[in-house]
């Protein structure tokens, strides 16, 4: 079993510094910090280029970054699909919902279902939202931990702890503004993660060509698959319109999402930033 050196604490230590000193910086700048409006949203004066990065780093985790590939390993990589449907996602959210939310100046989504269907509705979102991030929020810091401790030998509960208490931190003294600026940070920290998994991955198998010829040889060489059964896991139908309408809602009514975009400048930017990040 390979364990980490100190080098690779040392990263890990500086990378939890970092991301809690960011935190830091926006409490104490310019006093930022004095009204719900400068702590929830930024003032309504971020740029949308970091908007649209946090945005998506919001939507990945760690549970994507180890389910996908698990996903696509067993049932093929007819999941691709869901690239397709970025555009048609972005136009709704862009057109639909940003116009709304931004002409009622709310802070949340759950001001909208107060003014739109009264308190016992917003109450009942509030619930349901809090209890859909209890549970997503265990499985998101649950499992990567879990697999850390797998390969490296690092305290399970100890690794848990540390990401609760640095990111609770910087978010708790910072406000919208310091999660935005660290998830761009964290951005990228998960690309180079990304490139150099691929890389390493495919120089293992002797490059990308055989990556494809392994997959076609066992099976997992459909890209498209048309067929209207309902019963089959991922076809081209289920792939684009389901995960596509799924994908509408999460983006359009989820809080962390759309605290993000409005925290930009006007509608347009919150437009420009909403296209660009899917």
């Amino acid at each position: 079993m390979a364990y980490l050196s100190v080098i690779d604490y040392v990263i890990l230590v500086c990378f939890l510094l970092f991301s809690a000193l960011v935190g830091v910086y926006h409490a104490v700048r310019g006093d930022r910090q004095r009204s719900a409006s400068e702590y929830l949203l930024a003032n309504r004066n971020m740029h949308p280029v970091p908007v649209a990065i946090s945005v998506v780093v919001s939507v990945l985790s760690a549970v994507t970054y180890l389910g996908t590939p698990a996903e696509v390993y067993v049932h093929g990589p007819q999941f691709w699909v869901v690239c397709l449907n970025k555009s048609m996602v972005a136009y709704l959210v862009v057109f639909s919902f940003c116009p709304v939310f931004y002409k009622l100046q709310v802070t949340s989504i759950y001001e909208y279902l107060d003014m739109r269907f009264g308190k016992v509705v917003r109450y009942v979102g509030v619930t349901i939202n809090f209890v859909y991030l209890i549970l997503y929020m265990g499985i998101v810091v649950y499992g990567p931990a879990l697999a850390l401790n797998a390969v490296t030998g690092i305290n399970l509960a100890g690794s848990i702890i540390a990401v609760g208490i640095v990111c609770t931190f910087y978010t708790t003294i910072g406000g919208i503004t310091a999660v935005v600026w660290t998830d761009v940070f964290q951005s990228v920290i998960m690309l180079t993660g990304f490139l150099v998994t691929i890389i390493a991955c495919s120089v293992e198998v002797g490059g990308l060509t055989n990556v494809f010829q392994i997959n076609i040889k066992h099976g997992r060489g459909t890209f498209f698959d048309f067929r209207p059964n309902p019963t089959i896991r991922h076809t081209f139908w289920s792939v684009f319109f389901g995960l596509g309408l799924m994908a509408t809602s999460y983006i359009a009514t989820n809080q962390i999402i759309v605290q993000r975009y409005l925290t930009c400048r006007s509608l347009r930017q919150s437009r420009l930033q909403q296209a660009s990040g899917r």
